[in-house]
This record gives C-alpha cells, sequence and structure tokens, in this order.
C-alpha cells in the first residue's frame, strides 16, 4: 500500500475475509486498519489484551461522531479494500 504504511499478510487476509455483501464492509475494513496501527504502536501483547476490542470500538465511534472523519473513514476502508485484492 501507497504512503508508506505496509498492511502485514494477517491483515491483508482478514481484510480479503470481509464478505463482498456485507454492509459493513468498509468499517470493518477501516476497523481492521486502526488495529494495525495500534498493533504497530502498542506491540503485539496489547492486542491480546480482552480491552483491546473495546479501545478500537471506542477510538472508531469517536471517529463517526464526526461527519467528515467518518466519511474519510469510509472511503480509506473502501481504498484498503480495493488494495486487499
Amino acid at each position: 500500500m501507497g504512503g508508506g504504511l505496509e498492511l502485514e499478510p494477517k491483515w491483508i487476509q482478514r481484510l480479503q475475509g470481509i464478505a463482498a455483501d456485507d454492509p459493513e464492509r468498509k468499517r470493518k475494513a477501516f476497523r481492521i486498519f486502526l488495529e494495525s496501527v495500534l498493533e504497530r504502536e502498542l506491540g503485539s501483547a496489547f492486542q491480546s489484551d480482552i480491552q483491546f476490542g473495546q479501545v478500537i470500538e471506542q477510538v472508531l465511534q469517536q471517529i463517526e461522531s464526526d461527519p467528515e472523519l467518518n466519511q474519510n473513514s469510509l472511503q480509506a476502508g473502501e481504498i484498503l479494500l480495493r488494495q486487499a485484492t
């Protein structure tokens, strides 16, 4: 992927695993991206913490509460999905 951030194969596989007819497809793709960034920044040990999913969801909800950020996150999700194919 361009822009200096390369997703590891495990993240690409997760993106590819999102069903094409899933109405939450773009949101899920962006969530996977958030997980990958936080894992990279905080380390993989944090990902196994039970609260990791809650942190991701809270960040995602904050983004979605702002119409412009939400639109940008969905566009990013679309780009991620295209590049994962």
